[in-house]
């Protein structure tokens, strides 16, 4: 065999071995990324559709403390209806599994009252979109489960239902108006006036009050991550955001891991505190900063925006206390 022949030959068995070592990797990391199931749709409209509803029996047609009537019958759309309404904040309402709503108009003097009775799913659904449209540190005050009022409008949280009441001008005499249209209801509303408990799991020192929120699908829009409760706080100057949600299988915690390698400049296994075993993880997401999230007694908590000035002393206090 002459030179030329036998360096083209190791020339091809380098380039084999080379290809044999590729494709040895990419099976190895094959094997080691597990496959997760499919991430479950937001909701099933058909199964909203079919709810018993009864909010269209809570709409007065007259509120007789201010001697107001309905200026003409009051209207229901349902959720069937409702999903195919091309509009900004029609995904809002359905993801908290919006059941349907009534609404009607009064009006008084030169000025009108326009309500909704929102009913959803369950309550935890109703008091999480409720909340999304809640202040940080706004006046609350105990109408229902919550009740606050945010410029010309206020809003009520009880049970399955949300009513929302809004006036064209803000007057003194409105401003009446809509709280005892809300206490009214508050009356005729069965049901629990508590708040989800939950959000007794966050820690209390500097907390905002009130800055809990329940968001049912895709926290921070990360696949998988359904079903969580946030609050925030005041740390001096700074603020901070805690998250928890139920994770009893780990599996939640897995599409957070696949996201973050996706999206993220990972540590895996940030050791930094306490959480269960390796079950935990730090990333930089271009939106919400550095994620830091683990698991603890099968909660997945964690904090968005890391700071380890602001978080850590706050973070590691309170997975020890869960």
């Amino acid at each position: 065999m002459d030179s030329n022949r036998y360096s083209g030959v190791v020339y091809i068995m380098k380039k084999v071995l080379i290809l044999l070592s590729l494709i040895i990797v990419v099976v190895s990391c094959s094997k080691k990324e597990e496959k997760l199931p499919p991430v479950a749709p937001a909701y099933i409209v058909e199964n909203l559709e079919s709810m018993p509803y009864y909010a269209d029996t809570l709409l007065p047609e007259k509120f007789e403390k201010h001697n107001l009537t309905l200026t003409e019958p009051a209207k229901t759309i349902r959720a069937k209806e409702f999903s195919t309404i091309q509009a900004s904040q029609t995904e809002q309402y359905m993801n908290h599994h919006f059941v349907g709503m009534t609404s009607g108009s009064y009006k008084f003097k030169e000025n009108s009252l326009s309500a909704e009775v929102i009913q959803f799913a369950d309550e935890i659904k109703a008091y999480g979109f409720y909340a999304s449209y809640r202040p940080h540190g706004i006046k609350i005050e105990k109408i229902g489960a919550e009740s606050f009022q945010y410029g010309n409008s206020r809003y009520m949280v009880k049970n399955d239902y949300v009513v929302v009441t809004s006036v064209m001008q803000t007057t003194d005499e409105a401003t009446r108006i809509m709280k005892d249209f809300c206490i009214s209801l508050d009356q005729t509303i069965i049901g629990s006036q508590a708040t989800p408990p939950f959000f007794l799991l966050f820690p209390y020192a500097s907390k905002i009050i009130p800055s809990g929120k329940f968001i049912p699908y895709q926290y921070l829009d990360i696949p998988g991550m359904n079903e969580v409760y946030t609050t925030s706080y005041l740390i001096g100057e700074d603020s901070l955001t805690f998250f928890l949600m139920m994770d009893l299988d780990g599996l939640k915690f897995k599409y957070l891991k696949q996201y973050a390698r996706q999206h993220g400049e990972v540590v895996e296994g940030f050791n930094r505190f306490a959480f269960d075993s390796t079950f935990s993880i730090a990333f930089k997401d271009s939106t919400y900063g550095v994620i830091v999230a683990g698991i603890k007694s099968k909660k997945l908590i964690g904090t968005i925006q890391y700071n380890p000035k602001v978080a850590d002393k706050h973070l590691s206090t309170w997975i020890k206390g869960l």
